[in-house]
């Protein structure tokens, strides 16, 4: 699969997934003030679960469900310890630190994922 059709497609899922994590950040900590860390992992690994069910399914990822789990935990581990020291420490918006970590991690996990040989060609 040619690179561009292949960022496209998880370009265009992963901004949907994106949406819905931001807004759900938004809703869980700045509104019903749940704990920062543990809404933010919970919340990235349900949703980089279903967005894995998803690749495969269309096709556009192999099924390496461990080299995905690697480096989607690991991106998260830094997602999480990113939104607890711009919210927690920092003093940031939940809705602002989520739009812009979740952009650095999109970029940094589809760059992992095309190393780890994830696509499909």
């Amino acid at each position: 699969m040619a690179f561009l059709k292949k960022f496209s497609i998880f370009t265009l899922i992963g901004g949907i997934q994106s949406l819905l994590q931001i807004l759900l950040l938004w809703w869980l900590i700045d509104i019903l003030h749940l704990n920062t860390a543990i809404t933010t992992a919970i919340v990235v690994i349900v949703l980089y679960l279903l967005k894995y069910l998803v690749y495969v399914s269309i096709n556009l990822m192999h099924r390496k469900f461990w080299k995905y789990n690697a480096v989607n935990l690991g991106v998260a581990g830094f997602y999480v310890l990113a939104m607890w020291l711009l919210v927690d420490i920092l003093g940031w918006k939940a809705l602002f630190a989520s739009i812009m970590m979740t952009g650095i991690v999109f970029l940094l996990r589809f760059v992992l994922l095309d190393r780890w040989g994830m696509f499909k060609e």
